[in-house]
């Protein structure tokens, strides 16, 4: 019966560790070493069992060598009692017993990932019930970050933190799509915003949040938020979205604007509210407009070349960014308001430059090459130029 009268112990291992008992708390930010945290931890998820010696060490010392293994547990041991002693807990933590050490189980242990967890399989086995939704938030509530960031380089950890971060993203794409089966669609954006904090590079969730912000009728929103996505995974991974990411860009950009009869306010609605300078554009515009041109050509016999320039050599990844806005600025300058480009790859613009000859678009692009390689004296850029050719 003691076992239920002892108070409560809380611990987080979900984002930063901490214990709490009453007013008194640890933190894994309190410079005590990962070594105390992942043993911690350990002895917490299997505290119903004694734990050997021999696995202790093999957990802490999986890529060490110690000549004295069991002194060094030993002495460990004793300093995360020591740091337990500091929660005044009413009765040992600890238990040692020979060969081996156990979390005392008469102790009462409300763990986040526990939670987390059991609230994830309750929602799995409400599903289709209007209690899934409440449990997935509850349960998305608790997660405050990956498993035990601190000793994330131990194997154990390295594998649960997988775990509960998949649980986490399966959890939250359930959810989402719930709350757009509901039209909910402000709190299915807020909950993509959350979870994207969390995982910045999962597609699915730059996905649903352009997705959300279209259906909200904030198209305009949704179209900025693609271009920043798109920019993202093109500076991170280079390359582009998948497919069904951009197929969802042309459906947000050709949405229907309303019945509307007046051509004056269409005109004022269609024309640039500034026009000097080239026109730059998002890729899948681009190709738009490239196969409009190759048509247009056929019958006018316009003289227009395609250019490709990109930086080299590569910038360090944190400068990519910053010498892709320098280059776009320094085309700004010197292109024409009838020339058009775009991004095409994490290094490279993409240009549809009209022109009488191949020597006036070099001139241009020399321009470009001098002023860019005056900004950023470590690179230059390279270009290549094809003339269109009509479309069959």
């Amino acid at each position: 019966m003691k076992k239920y009268s002892l108070p409560v112990i809380h611990i987080r291992l979900l984002g930063i560790g901490s214990v709490s008992f009453g007013e008194y708390s640890l933190t894994a930010t309190d410079s005590h070493s990962k070594k105390l945290w992942l043993l911690l931890s350990y002895m917490l998820l299997y505290r119903n069992r004694e734990i050997l010696q021999n696995e202790l060490i093999d957990l802490l010392w999986e890529k060490e060598k110690s000549s004295n293994p069991v002194g060094a547990l030993k002495t460990l041991m004793h300093r995360l009692r020591k740091l337990l002693d500091t929660l005044h807990y009413p009765e040992p933590l600890i238990l040692p017993h020979h060969g081996s050490y156990a979390f005392n189980p008469a102790v009462p242990c409300h763990i986040d990932v526990e939670e987390f967890s059991a609230l994830c399989r309750e929602a799995e086995e409400q599903k289709g019930t209007v209690l899934q939704a409440e449990r997935l938030k509850q349960a998305l509530g608790i997660y405050k970050g990956n498993f035990l960031p601190e000793a994330k380089e131990n194997r154990w950890i390295a594998s649960l933190a997988a775990q509960y971060h998949a649980l986490y993203l399966q959890s939250v794409h359930t959810l989402i799509e719930l709350l757009l089966k509901q039209e909910t669609y402000a709190e299915a954006s807020n909950l993509c915003w959350k979870a994207l904090s969390y995982a910045p590079y999962e597609e699915n969730l730059h996905y649903y949040l352009i997705y959300s912000l279209y259906l909200s009728g904030s198209s305009q929103a949704a179209l900025t938020q693609y271009n920043a996505s798109r920019d993202l995974f093109l500076s991170r991974f280079s390359r582009l979205p998948s497919e069904r990411f951009q197929e969802l860009y042309k459906v947000i950009s050709a949405s229907h604007n309303g019945i509307e009869t007046d051509l004056d306010l269409i005109g004022q609605d269609l024309s640039e509210p500034h026009s000097n300078g080239s026109f730059f554009c998002e890729y899948e515009t681009f190709k738009e407009i490239y196969r409009l041109q190759c048509r247009i050509i056929k019958r006018t016999q316009a003289s227009i070349y395609l250019c490709l320039i990109t930086i080299t050599p590569a910038p360090a990844r944190e400068q990519l960014s910053q010498s892709m806005l320098q280059l776009k600025e320094v085309m700004l300058e010197f292109l024409r308001g009838c020339d058009i480009f775009s991004r095409y790859s994490e290094l490279q613009y993409l240009l549809l430059i009209p022109s009488p000859n191949q020597h006036a678009i070099k001139m241009i692009l020399d321009r470009i090459s001098t002023q860019y390689h005056f900004l950023n004296p470590n690179n230059t850029i390279e270009y290549a130029i094809r003339q269109l050719e009509h479309a069959d």
